[in-house]
């Protein structure tokens, strides 16, 4: 009843580039015995 409305405003963003950056975060918490590939 009493929500803010906000305007939502789309941004463009560079997925690939969030993941790639990502994938050594992601490498040291998996840990070295499962494999992760990305391909883009």
């Amino acid at each position: 009843m009493f929500s803010r409305r906000q305007m939502i405003r789309p941004v463009a963003v560079q997925v690939n580039a969030l993941i790639e950056d990502s994938l050594c975060h992601y490498r040291r918490l998996i840990g070295e015995g499962i494999r992760l590939e990305f391909a883009a």
